[in-house]
């Protein structure tokens, strides 16, 4: 996976940064390059991506968006959610030109005691390929972990 990562200070009258990063990623059908978009403001971080997923014949375009770790009952609870839309190559084919309809949707739910960060994750999806996702076909996924974050 290639990465190109940027990132810009959008306002000096506070901690608003705007980033960005080109990937390319190998897939099950091919590629994927995409152009990821990141904005922080002091209480809300945002993710948007533009998919180019390729194979040999064809391109195929996905979108995706997130909130991540916005901040709830004082501070304490932290919600992200993501949606994916995408056109992939039908059945993952390396060789094919038509295209499948896919999505996946993610909720998270983390608690914050000082720096450790148990959390709830919920999230499902279409047949796809998804960066990270071990599941090419369908699948409804919960997770529960812990996190640590260091200052």
């Amino acid at each position: 996976m290639g990465f190109l990562k940027l990132k810009i200070r959008a306002n000096q009258k506070g901690d608003y940064y705007g980033s960005f990063a080109v990937r390319h990623s190998l897939t099950s059908f091919g590629n994927d390059v995409s152009l990821d978009v990141f904005y922080q403001t002091p209480k809300t971080n945002i993710f948007t991506s533009l998919h180019n997923y390729n194979n040999l014949n064809a391109s195929f375009w996905g979108l995706e968006s997130a909130i991540i770790d916005k901040p709830l009952l004082n501070d304490k609870l932290l919600v992200s959610g993501k949606g994916m839309l995408w056109i992939q190559p039908q059945d993952q084919s390396f060789t094919t030109n038509k295209g499948s309809l896919g999505g996946l949707l993610n909720f998270r739910g983390s608690l914050q005691l000082g720096t450790w960060f148990p959390y709830v994750e919920l999230e499902g999806k279409t047949k796809g390929w998804v960066i990270g996702n071990v599941f090419l076909g369908e699948n409804i996924s919960l997770n529960c972990g812990l996190n640590v974050r260091i200052k």
